[in-house]
């Protein structure tokens, strides 16, 4: 008996070890999903409390594995297994009938599920911490008691020290679409002999003789070649409905609209995606999905940084979901002298490229060479060395 209950904990460990370190590794993308969760259950985002109980989840489901899996301080394990089960089965059952929310996020962006396989792992997993919570007074520690909470307090400064690393440097491993060595315009195609998503119209017709309403879908209406019967009019077009999902590309809806330019203070809304993913000179990307949460120092560093790559040869923009008076605030307010466009992208698309707000990104044709956080932005001798790489 104490064989198999030492597998069963080996095994529920590695599980809760995995599921905290995928997590850890992204804090930011953890707290994304806690404010979808926020949306979808009607209350207020904050990015704040959303980090905050991003970092604690991810501690706890770490500490919760680490202790099974070492089988230090194992019955508290086991009880926190068991209240993660107790909160998250039921949850993961209403998501599934729900589909509130589309991806739980139970393990970060490293392997998506949906919400029944989701539901399905944890019923799986409840069923074997319920065996270990029966069993738990059987199992012995390997350790005595100051040794155990030493193992665990070293566990709870790692965990916490590598997801400060990856909140402040950017995740250590790159488990989204536009990691770098990606290109973004190859990303973003559909393979050859892939399937797009198939759409239905459905439109309800009425027959002007006789008064007959009938609902038919686009295909329908061409097929059986409806619309040569000229007794029936189209008195409503529904929007499109999916019919058939379809392959969706790694990276997809990703598009720049020029929004401001210090230096003529023209408003375009132009689109310039091809421009900057196409362009023969190295690009840099500064990105900040929301200017105005933006800490200002930060800002200035970025600023400085932005005159750098610009006198190194780079074309250089200003990626943001703030609007334009926003723009030219901060224009002002930093000031930017130097002729830097000013992009208006979907903020969503903006945190998966970059979690540091703000954040820079090095391009060559389109190709992601280099990401880097405020925090860690190169000096002019590391960046020229960049450019000079890439130019050679």
């Amino acid at each position: 008996m104490k064989i198999a209950i030492r597998i069963i904990q080996v095994l529920v460990g590695l599980l809760f070890l995995f599921s905290g370190t995928v997590k850890a590794i992204d804090p930011v993308g953890s707290a994304i999903k806690f404010n979808d969760y926020f949306t979808a259950f009607g209350l207020p985002q904050s990015d704040m409390v959303a980090l905050l109980l991003a970092v604690f989840l991810n501690l706890t489901e770490f500490i919760v594995g680490y202790s099974l899996f070492f089988n230090v301080k194992t019955r508290l394990g086991v009880l926190g297994a068991l209240l993660f089960m107790v909160l998250f089965t039921p949850l993961t059952l209403y998501l599934a009938i729900s589909n509130a929310v589309s991806d739980c996020g139970c393990f970060g962006d490293f392997i998506k599920m949906t919400n029944w396989e989701t539901f399905n792992k944890n019923l799986v997993i409840s069923i074997l911490v319920v065996f270990l919570f029966i069993f738990r007074k059987k199992t012995s520690a390997y350790f005595n008691t100051l040794v155990q909470w030493a193992m665990v307090g070293a566990g709870v400064i790692a965990v916490m020290a590598f997801q400060w690393y990856n909140h402040t440097y950017e995740p250590i491993f790159d488990f989204r679409p536009y990691k770098e060595g990606v290109n973004i315009n190859e990303a973003m195609r559909l393979p050859e002999g892939a399937q797009s998503d198939t759409y239905v119209t459905y439109y309800t017709m009425k027959n002007n003789t006789t008064g007959e309403t009938k609902k038919v879908s686009s295909e329908e209406y061409m097929t059986q070649k409806i619309w040569e019967d000229t007794t029936f009019v189209i008195t409503e077009t529904s929007e499109p409905v999916l019919l058939k999902k379809g392959y969706t590309p790694p990276i997809h809806d990703f598009a720049l609209l020029t929004l401001y330019n210090p230096a003529t203070g023209n408003l375009h809304g132009t689109d310039i995606t091809q421009e900057a993913l196409q362009s023969e000179k190295p690009v840099i990307f500064i990105v900040s999905y929301d200017i105005q949460k933006a800490d200002f120092l930060k800002l200035q560093k970025a600023a400085d940084f932005m005159h750098l790559a610009q006198q190194s040869g780079a074309m250089v923009y200003f990626l943001t979901g703030s609007g334009a008076e926003v723009a030219a605030d901060i224009c002002a307010a930093l000031p930017l002298n130097a002729d830097i466009t000013f992009c208006t992208t979907d903020p969503t698309q903006l945190k998966t490229l970059m979690r540091a707000n703000p954040g820079a990104v090095l391009l060559y044709k389109g190709t992601i060479i280099k990401k880097w956080s405020e925090a860690a932005l190169p000096s002019p001798a590391d960046f020229q060395t960049y450019i000079q790489n890439l130019t050679k």
